[in-house]
């Protein structure tokens, strides 16, 4: 488990490199409180569902930003496994 404050700074700094803008970004990390195994609040959780919501809506390029934010900053177990 990372320390989620650590997570957003780092997060706030990747995320517009990975062509999500910071409004974005900050918006779900303003639902982030934990990083605890991928459930509801955790960072994995809410990085991964805004990138299936993506997805169903066909734009695959941005989908993929945001899988590769829920398994920032590295796959350390399950969660991040499934995201990458």
């Amino acid at each position: 488990m990372n320390d989620v404050d650590e997570l957003k700074r780092f997060a706030f700094l990747h995320a517009p490199g990975h062509g999500i803008p910071q409004e974005r970004c900050r918006e779900l990390l303003s639902r982030i409180r934990n990083d605890d195994r991928g459930l509801p609040g955790s960072w994995v959780w809410e990085w991964r569902r805004a990138a299936e919501l993506l997805e169903r809506r066909g734009r695959l390029l941005d989908a993929c930003r945001h899988y590769n934010m829920a398994r920032f900053p590295y796959v350390n177990g399950d969660a991040r496994r499934y995201a990458l």
